[in-house]
C-alpha cells in the first residue's frame, strides 16, 4: 500500500510538470507562427492575410503541429514514469536509495527476503500460541510485550539456528514443558530420540553435581569415574556459572525443580564427536581433569521386567520390577503379555517410573486398566473455554492389542522422581487417589498438559502447543505442582558410592509388609 500511495503522488507531480512543458511548447510555437505571418503580412496589412488561403493553411498547420508535439511530450513523460513505477513495485521488498547497481539490488533482495521469512515464522508461532494456548491469560505472561521484545531479534537472526533460539526464548516465557518448537531438520519423534552422551549422568544433590550413573565399558568408566564422584567444572567453567548463563532455557519447564533438573541433565550437551573436559572430585575430594568424547546415539522405548526374591516373616516372596521410559501402545501390549506370562505368579509389583517422561494417553489408559477396575475415572482434559474436551477412564479391552483385560489385584508400589512427568503423573495420581498403590520417592515434574497435534510453521518447522489442561479424579490440577509421594526418599552421594538405592529398598519393604 505504501508503494501505491507513493505512486499516486509521483504521478500527480509528473503530470504537473508535463502540463507546464506542453504549455511552454505551445506558446513558443504560436510565437513562431505569428512571426511567419508577420513576415508575409506586415502589420500595416494585418487584415489582408485573412483573405489569402495560403496564410490560413499555414496557421492551421502550425496549430496542428503545436497540438501533436504537446501530445508526444505528454506520452513520453508518462511512459518514463510508468517504467519507474514498475521498477519500484518489483523491488518493494528491498527499497534502497542505491538501486542503480543490479548486484546491490540482488543482495538487498536476499537480505530482506530472509528477514521477511524469519518474521513470518516468528509471527506464525506467536499467533498460534495466542489463539490456541490452554490458558487465555497465557500463564500471566504479557504476550504482546514478548512479541515487541523478541520479534526484532527474530528479524536480525543471522541463521535459522539463531531464529529458533529466539523462538525457544519465546516459548520459555510460558514456563510450560509441553509448548516447544522444532526446527525443520530437528528430530521430533520422542519414541526414537537422539541421545548425546559422554557416558555418564549427573543430578544435583545437596548443592553438588553428583554422577549418578556411568555407562559400562564407556570412556568414562575406563578412566575410573564412578557413581558418587562430583563434577565441578566443564571446560574450565564452574557449573554454577554455566547454569546461571542458561536462565532462559530453565524457564522452559513447568516447575523450578523441573527446570533445574532439566538444565543439569543437559550439562554435557554439544556437537557430536567433540571433546569436553571435566574436572572431577573423587571420593576423597581429590580433583582431576578428564577428557571425554561426546557421542550421539538413538534411544528407544523398551520394557524392562525383572523378578526379585525377598523374605519377610520367614516367608519367601517374589516381586516384579517394571520400568520403561515412556508410554506407547507396544509397551502396553508387552506389559499385558508379561503379566499373563512370566509375571503371573509374582506376589506384587514395583513400577519404577523415576525416568518415565510420559507418552501416549491411550497407552497410559491401557496400563492403568491392568491394575484398576474397568470404567475407573482417571481425570479429564479441559480446553481454554473451560469445557471438558476428553474424559479418561479405564477399559475392558486394550486398545493396543484388542485383548480383554482382567484387572490385577496384587499390591503395587510406584517409584517417582522429578523426571516422572506428563502421562506418568496422570497414572500415579489415579493410583494414589484410588488408594491402589503406595507412592515413594521425590515430587514429580508437575508437567501435565495436553497436546493435540503439532502445528507446521512456514519454514517447515513445527510448533507444539499445550491446548488442554488436566484435572485429577479429585479435581486437582497437576500442572506447576506435581505429585508429592506418600513417603519421600532422597538419595545421597554416599548412597551412590555404596551402590545403594534407598527408594527401591523402601519399596521392597513396603511390598514385604503388604498382605
Amino acid at each position: 500500500m505504501r508503494i501505491q500511495i507513493n505512486h499516486r503522488g509521483t504521478e500527480k507531480s509528473h503530470r504537473g510538470s508535463t502540463e507546464k512543458a506542453g504549455a511552454f511548447l505551445c506558446e513558443s510555437l504560436c510565437r513562431l507562427c505569428a512571426s511567419v505571418v508577420n513576415l508575409f503580412c506586415p502589420p500595416s496589412r494585418g487584415a489582408v492575410w485573412e483573405k489569402r488561403p495560403v496564410m490560413r493553411v499555414m496557421m492551421m498547420l502550425c496549430a496542428a503541429l503545436c497540438v501533436t508535439l504537446w501530445y508526444e511530450t505528454l506520452r513520453a513523460q508518462n511512459t518514463s514514469h510508468n517504467v519507474q513505477a514498475s521498477g519500484e513495485v518489483s523491488s518493494r521488498d528491498a527499497p534502497s536509495s542505491h538501486a542503480s547497481s543490479p548486484l546491490n539490488n540482488s543482495n538487498d533482495d536476499n537480505v530482506n527476503t530472509d528477514v521477511a521469512r524469519r518474521l513470518r515464522v516468528f509471527d506464525a508461532a506467536w499467533q498460534a500460541i495466542n489463539e490456541r494456548y490452554y490458558d487465555v491469560r497465557l500463564n500471566g505472561v504479557a504476550w504482546e510485550q514478548v512479541q515487541s521484545e523478541l520479534r526484532p531479534l527474530a528479524g536480525r537472526a543471522g541463521s535459522d539456528e539463531m531464529l529458533y533460539l529466539v523462538l525457544r526464548r519465546m516459548t520459555a516465557r510460558l514456563r510450560d514443558a509441553h509448548t516447544r518448537v522444532f526446527a525443520r531438520d530437528e528430530p521430533r519423534d520422542w519414541r526414537a530420540p537422539r541421545v548425546r552422551s559422554v557416558g555418564l549422568a549427573v543430578r544435583e544433590i545437596a548443592g553438588e553435581f553428583v554422577i549418578t550413573n556411568v555407562v559400562a565399558d564407556s570412556p568414562a568408566a575406563r578412566q575410573g569415574i564412578v557413581a558418587g564422584d562430583v563434577v565441578r567444572k566443564i571446560d574450565g567453567k564452574s557449573i554454577t556459572d554455566i547454569l546461571t548463563a542458561k536462565t532462559d532455557e530453565a524457564n522452559g519447564a513447568s516447575t523450578p525443580r523441573a527446570a533445574r533438573a532439566r538444565l543439569v541433565a543437559y550439562l554435557f550437551d554439544g556437537a557430536p564427536d567433540t571433546i569436553v573436559k571435566l574436572e572431577i572430585l573423587d571420593k576423597d575430594e581429590r580433583p582431576r581433569v578428564v577428557s571425554l568424547l561426546r557421542t550421539e546415539q538413538r534411544g528407544r522405548i523398551a520394557l524392562s521386567a525383572a523378578k526379585i526374591n525377598a523374605s519377610y516373616g520367614g516367608k519367601r516372596r517374589t516381586f516384579a520390577v517394571i520400568s520403561f521410559p515412556g508410554f506407547t501402545s507396544d509397551i502396553a501390549a508387552a506389559l499385558a503379555r508379561e503379566m499373563r506370562g512370566s509375571l503371573r505368579s509374582v506376589d506384587g509389583f514395583i513400577l519404577d517410573f523415576r525416568g518415565n517422561g510420559g507418552g501416549e494417553a491411550e497407552a497410559m489408559i491401557d496400563v492403568a486398566s491392568l491394575f484398576l477396575p474397568p470404567r475407573q475415572y482417571l481425570g479429564r482434559f479441559i480446553d481454554r473455554r473451560g469445557r471438558v474436551a476428553e474424559t479418561l477412564e479405564t477399559r475392558r479391552v486394550m486398545m493396543s492389542s484388542a485383548e480383554r483385560i482382567t484387572p490385577d489385584a496384587r499390591p503395587v508400589v510406584v517409584l517417582i522422581s522429578v523426571r516422572s512427568a506428563s502421562a506418568t503423573e496422570v497414572l500415579v495420581a489415579a493410583f494414589k487417589e484410588n488408594r491402589r498403590a503406595k507412592v515413594i520417592g521425590e515430587a514429580t515434574c508437575g508437567c501435565v498438559l495436553g497436546v493435540r497435534r503439532q502445528h507446521k510453521l512456514p519454514d517447515g518447522g513445527a510448533l507444539q502447543i499445550s491446548e488442554l489442561d488436566f484435572a485429577t479424579p479429585g479435581g486437582t490440577r497437576l500442572e506447576g505442582k506435581g505429585i508429592v509421594p506418600d513417603e519421600e526418599v532422597t538419595p545421597t552421594r554416599t548412597d551412590f558410592y555404596r551402590k545403594r538405592d534407598a527408594a527401591f529398598e523402601r519399596a521392597v519393604r513396603a511390598l514385604e509388609s503388604s498382605s
